[in-house]
């Protein structure tokens, strides 16, 4: 008795898996005990004449449906690129990094001259606050 590890076994047994599976259990459990192939679960796949969305048409329609706020870029004069990288970084990590070089590549270009209410700093604290509220909405998504 193999107790741990995978078993290998190159004959193609899903017919006869399917029929032991309807024989000894729920006639209709063989999609749900055998996994299907990875190109199935990545561009779709058919099952009993349901259309299952793949993985690649589910991130297409998660980004349409919630993008990255190009409103947020476009009035902070934000570097898109770098924006996008931070944000996914940050739903990667789990939280938004607000210290550190990071949040400086996303920040434009300001003036060590430049009149009161428009510096360096005061920038960043707004993109930053902004950024958050888009984070912390979209978080447990």
């Amino acid at each position: 008795m193999k107790t741990f590890g995978n078993i290998v076994c190159f004959r193609n047994l899903e017919k006869a898996t399917n029929d032991a599976i309807a024989l000894f259990g729920d006639e209709n459990a063989s999609g749900i005990v055998l996994l299907k192939l990875f190109d199935d679960y990545y561009n779709g796949y058919e099952d009993n004449g349901r259309k299952i969305k793949g993985y690649e048409q589910l991130i297409a329609e998660l980004i349409q449906k919630y993008p990255i706020d190009t409103e947020i870029i476009a009035e902070e004069n934000l570097n898109h690129e770098n924006t996008k990288k931070f944000i996914d970084c940050a739903f990667r990590d789990g939280e938004l990094e607000t210290s550190g070089m990071k949040i400086k590549t996303i920040l434009p270009p300001t003036s060590r001259f430049s009149p009161a209410g428009n510096s360096h700093a005061e920038k960043k604290k707004t993109v930053i606050t902004k950024l958050k509220a888009f984070f912390e909405r979209f978080l447990g998504i």
